[in-house]
């Protein structure tokens, strides 16, 4: 990889020339004009500039230098980049280019945050994990990690109903596809009564996506020991966020979450996903010892 900092010295002109170098990439990855080949490249690019940033610690120098406007920019990018990459990997396979998941430019980044996860939820289950549901999955780069690692079984759920066609395809000639293994399936969060030992929500996926998840779980929820925890995902570190957004502490107060894990003590400094694991608390109804609501809303929902 190019080496990014040969033309950054320090102080000032180490401030100016971080942040110019982040916005030109942005810049890059944004142009209507710039092809899938070009938009894979750049946004390469883009997160190893901001792993170099993190690993040597100049992150602290050149994100304070940030505008929220321009931090926004860089989080649109990102994900332009990777639905882009995800795209542009499957026509890979498609084409037998790629023959193997490994040759997705980011599994490895996505192998670590699907060992960090798996093991926190193991940890809160009492040293149990089972089957898991991924919301905004994607290509699934954390289902192929969590099931190669941990053998347990991954549900994805992906709204766009190409995309999880051409998922499918992939993970059929990858041998990953099937009920014990990989399953991708067309729905939004909004559709989802899940079941299982954990409930993944993509960094990416929008807040309001989050909050249908969210609220559908504690709508759902008994105060069973057994209900799916909820892993929720956001940038690790503030340089991060130029890739993942952050949940927002409000947010999740809002929920009615209870934390019981979090993997932040596990992460490396080019670990840019931090994962919270919460248990859903039922609603006051619930407390009170009616379990009408739940029973209601599960009706309405597809079972996961």
């Amino acid at each position: 990889m190019d080496r990014f900092f040969e033309q950054i010295d320090t102080g000032d002109r180490l401030k100016i020339s971080g942040v110019a170098l982040l916005n030109e990439a942005v810049r890059r990855i944004r142009d209507a004009k710039t092809t899938a080949e070009e938009v894979v490249g750049e946004g390469l690019r883009l997160y190893g500039l901001i792993d170099e940033l993190s690993r040597t610690g100049l992150d602290q120098v050149v994100f304070p230098h940030l505008t929220v406007s321009q931090i926004k920019a860089a989080q649109l990018a990102s994900l332009k980049f990777e639905e882009t990459l995800d795209r542009w990997f499957m026509e890979r396979v498609m084409r037998g280019v790629a023959s193997n998941p490994s040759e997705h430019p980011l599994q490895d980044v996505y192998n670590r945050l699907g060992f960090y996860e798996g093991s926190e939820v193991r940890k809160c289950r009492g040293g149990r994990l089972g089957r898991i549901v991924h919301v905004g999955s994607g290509y699934c780069e954390t289902a192929i990690a969590i099931y190669s690692q941990y053998g347990v079984p991954v549900v994805c759920i992906e709204k766009d109903a190409g995309t999880a066609a051409k998922v499918e395809e992939v993970l059929k000639r990858f041998g990953l596809h099937g009920e014990d293994k990989i399953q991708i399936m067309a729905l939004s969060g909004q559709q989802i009564a899940p079941s299982g030992d954990a409930v993944i929500v993509s960094a990416m996926v929008p807040a309001r996506d989050k909050t249908w998840v969210a609220e559908n779980m504690r709508a759902l929820a008994c105060g069973d020991a057994e209900e799916p925890l909820l892993v929720l995902r956001e940038s690790s570190k503030p340089i991060f966020s130029l890739e993942y957004p952050v949940l927002g502490r409000k947010r999740i107060k809002g929920w009615k979450l209870e934390k019981v894990g979090d993997t932040q003590p596990m992460l490396g400094p080019n670990d840019p996903i931090r994962s919270q694991v919460f248990r859903v608390l039922p609603t006051s109804s619930v407390k009170a010892g009616s379990d009408a609501g739940p029973i209601a809303i599960r009706d309405t929902l597809k079972e996961i």
